[in-house]
């Protein structure tokens, strides 16, 4: 008996070893060290898409190929640790799995991404062996707009200045398989050094213009692609730019900022354009369709001095007038040039007959360019669409389960091929519920096929991951691009960076206190 009571004692205490464990030390006790900051502050690269780049022992073409750089479906990366006094070439140092060496490559084959903008002057010494590469610069804390913000294990991210954080995101099949690239520009509304501002390319030569070129000519510090465009190349949806409405609106969304840098995202409209009128000084009343866009021959269209000038080819009557609206010229058949401040309203046909009719030279016309909110509380307004994030939920657009849903203006063509469970590249906008957090995506995909593209629930779901409360699209498919500090950021295909219609620049200027 007293051999079993002892035997059973002996299981009973091995049993409680077995369960037992040390409690795990509190996080407060592991060191920091172990936790080091999310942000890195290097700079990185990697080759365009379907491009080859040769890795090179110096900074030019007759210095020998170490290695050939080719862009599939595998990334090829490096870390830039210099460039030559023209900028043209950046010296590298090769990324797992081919950390076996450092060396040059020509810049246009890349795009670089990360802190790149105080990168030293190597090129003295140009032949860099592995054991003299300088070490990764040291991480960085999320800035203030960002605490509490958590990255995923498919995030990377760099602190680009003390307000915009660029976080690069790259997931894989469950095969291992690259699946999606997402590029992610974070930024601070409340820092006074940041402007955000819309520019229209297709002003004044009416033709459509790279992000790339445009934004390093105006010194912008990034860009993203902006509003789908018409066919003289001006955006569709409403434009503001320093307070002056350069476009009308559609029943899309817009996103807006006020003088005060208070973001909106909604509608100008909930009609097709925007409630504009013209009563002349006899009485006489006209719908007033679009601004700066081919108005149909059926329609009274008015033109501003951000145009330039009425080409000959857009026919009809032409009346020119001042900024208050009295009328100085009647013209057709040539073209109008539209000094600052000045107006042209153009009617063909009917239309036409009727300015002969009821308009003359020192006639005062009252102008109505009514909006809904009113276009002038804004600084800034850029027009895409459709919604994604409504109130800190995802709001799909034309919603089919809806008794009534709510349909921006697309065709139905359009929706076929970019709404629901179409997987592909994407433009987006949209800010926090305090206002202070500004975030835009570009979403790789197409020929691209490290990168699927996304569903649209997708982008919102992402949005919402950042602390976005109300984001939108932008045009998207082979218009989606991201500019940063001199460099593309994601990939566009065999065919290269698309050329659009307008953009949003994002200035991050130093001297501004």
């Amino acid at each position: 008996m007293q051999k079993h009571m002892v035997i059973g004692l002996i299981f009973l205490v091995v049993l409680g070893l077995v369960i037992w464990r040390p409690a795990p030390p509190l996080a407060a006790e592991i060191p920091p060290e172990d936790f080091p900051p999310p942000l890195l502050t290097t700079c990185h690269a990697e080759v365009r898409w379907s491009y080859m780049a040769n890795l090179r022992l110096g900074p030019g073409r007759n210095w020998a190929i170490l290695r050939e750089l080719v862009h599939n479906r595998q990334n090829i990366e490096m870390r830039v640790i210099g460039q030559d006094a023209r900028r043209e070439w950046v010296q590298v140092v090769l990324a797992p799995p081919y950390q076996d060496m450092a060396g040059w490559v020509w810049a246009q084959h890349l795009n670089l991404f990360g802190t790149c903008d105080a990168l030293p002057m190597t090129d003295s010494q140009p032949v860099l062996a592995l054991e003299d590469v300088p070490p990764p610069g040291p991480r960085a804390e999320f800035p203030a707009f960002l605490h509490g913000q958590a990255l995923s294990a498919n995030d990377r991210a760099w602190l680009l200045n003390p307000g915009m954080v660029y976080v690069r995101r790259e997931t894989h099949t469950h095969q291992g398989e690259p699946d999606v690239q997402a590029h992610i520009l974070l930024m601070d509304l409340q820092a006074p050094q940041l402007r955000v501002t819309p520019h229209v390319g297709a002003i004044p030569d009416l033709k459509n213009v790279r992000v790339s070129d445009t934004a390093a000519a105006a010194g912008a510090f990034a860009a993203i692609n902006g509003d789908y465009y018409g066919g003289n190349y001006m955006p569709q949806g409403i434009t503001v730019i320093d307070g002056e409405i350069v476009t009308a609106p559609q029943f899309r969304a817009a996103f807006a900022l006020t003088p005060e840098r208070e973001p909106f995202i909604g509608y100008f409209t909930q009609n097709w354009t925007w409630d504009g009128s013209v009563i002349t000084a006899n009485g006489q009343y006209i719908p007033l369709q679009l601004m700066n866009l081919p108005c149909h021959p059926l329609w009274l269209c008015v033109y501003s001095h951000h145009l330039g000038q009425l080409p000959l080819h857009y026919g009809g009557v032409r009346v020119l007038t001042n900024a208050h609206f009295t009328v100085l010229d009647i013209v057709q058949a040539r073209s109008v040039d539209i000094p600052p401040g000045h107006f042209v309203f153009r009617g063909g046909d009917a239309t036409g007959q009727w300015l002969l009719d009821n308009v003359q030279v020192g006639d005062q016309l009252q102008v109505s360019m009514r909006t809904e909110p009113d276009w002038r509380q804004f600084e800034s307004a850029i027009s895409g669409g459709p919604r994604l994030v409504v109130e800190g939920a995802f709001w799909q657009d034309c919603d089919p389960e809806q008794a009534e849903p709510l349909c921006e203006a697309f065709d139905q063509p359009y929706r076929d091929t970019h709404y629901f469970d179409s997987s592909i590249p994407r433009t987006g906008l949209g800010y926090s519920a305090d206002g202070r957090r500004l975030m835009a995506v570009v979403v790789e995909g197409y020929e691209v096929q490290d990168s699927r593209g996304m569903i649209q629930q997708e982008l919102a779901a992402l949005f919402l991951e950042f602390g976005i409360s109300e984001a939108m699209e932008l045009d998207g498919g082979g218009s989606s691009t991201l500019w940063i500090n001199g460099s593309l950021i994601n990939d566009h295909g065999e065919e290269g960076e698309r050329a659009v219609s307008n953009m949003l620049f994002f200035y991050w200027d130093e001297g501004r206190p």
